[in-house]
């Protein structure tokens, strides 16, 4: 599996309340959707594109009360290239929300590297 995509169609950030110690910092990534594409200039294999959420929530807890500060969400997808057998397999456990842990990580790892760099800038 190879990532030959990634785009970011929307970028949603919002400063809530100041930010101090004891903040809490969350990351969370969904898939949030899986379709086969067509590309010209690939002759072997298939392409797949997945689109994600991926959302950094800075938050604080006092006692059984939980603050959101602020919030970053970054919507956008990726297009990998596979094997017909590799796309039809990811396509049969996403529609089950069934990604196995590699691929998930796989993703998740290339996602986190491209967002974060905006998420800080």
């Amino acid at each position: 599996m190879q990532i030959i995509g990634f785009n970011i169609s929307k970028i949603k950030a919002e400063h809530i309340t100041d930010i101090t110690q004891g903040t809490v910092l969350n990351l969370n990534i969904e898939f949030t959707d899986a379709e086969k594409q067509k590309v010209d200039f690939i002759k072997e294999g298939e392409i797949l594109k997945l689109s994600f959420k991926f959302e950094i929530t800075y938050s604080t807890k006092e006692g059984k009360q939980e603050t959101q500060n602020a919030f970053i969400i970054f919507e956008g997808y990726l297009m990998v290239s596979d094997t017909q057998e590799g796309i039809k397999e990811v396509l049969k456990n996403y529609k089950k929300k069934d990604l196995s842990s590699k691929i998930r990580a796989f993703l998740s790892n290339h996602i986190l590297k491209k967002c974060s760099v905006k998420a800080y800038d």
